[in-house]
């Protein structure tokens, strides 16, 4: 199996990698603290993955780390929580005493058209397994959910960024078709799009990680 990462717009972005069994939420907890804090340069974040409930679970670590980490606290001592908007699916937070940032868990799908905090609209998406196995054994399935990138995700606006995270599981998936773009429509569409692939197993089907 190969795990993927694609990203839109990626030289704006540090990416992270470790030797870490959740490299999905490492890579998230990076550019959502690591990086930012120097300055913390998203406003308005989505995390997304094929239902609600996984999505939840990546932002439950996010979490965390505002409320329990004493280095975070000293390397970002501005940076506070907004206890009053503060759920499993969505939390805020406060910088210098401005309600400053959004972060919301939310599943692939759903309508993000006409999302907004404040005066912003989504600054960052992270689609991580935006696919599940249920979905891309279905063409219906499938179709629908590459259509939901197409309009709303990849066109919600031209100043975001954005970045699919997940493992290849089906020879059609989209995040297969994103990384490897052989058919033509699909360079056609999402030739633009910068993509890294690390397979899990060398050559001698032993362990990369």
């Amino acid at each position: 199996m190969a795990w993927s990462l694609v990203g839109v717009k990626s030289a704006d972005l540090r990416w992270l990698v470790s030797r870490i069994n959740n490299c999905s939420q490492f890579l998230f907890i990076g550019i959502l603290f690591l990086r930012p804090c120097l300055p913390f340069r998203f406003i308005f974040i989505l995390i997304i993955s094929h239902t609600e409930g996984p999505a939840i679970e990546f932002l439950k670590p996010l979490k965390q780390e505002v409320e329990s980490n004493g280095a975070l606290r000293r390397l970002c001592p501005t940076l506070t929580p907004n206890k009053e908007k503060w759920s499993d699916a969505s939390i805020e937070l406060y910088r210098d005493g401005v309600l400053s940032h959004k972060l919301m868990a939310m599943g692939s799908g759903k309508q993000i058209r006409g999302l907004k905090f404040l005066a912003w609209r989504p600054d960052l998406i992270l689609i991580d397994d935006g696919e599940s196995d249920e979905m891309v054994s279905s063409d219906l399935r499938r179709l629908s959910y590459e259509d939901w990138v197409d309009k709303s995700v990849l066109h919600i606006d031209a100043d975001n960024d954005i970045i699919f995270v997940g493992n290849i599981i089906h020879e059609q998936a989209l995040m297969n078709r994103m990384v490897r773009k052989v058919a033509p429509e699909d360079r056609v569409k999402y030739g633009y799009i910068e993509s890294r692939l690390y397979v899990a197993l060398d050559a001698s089907e032993r362990s990369t990680w």
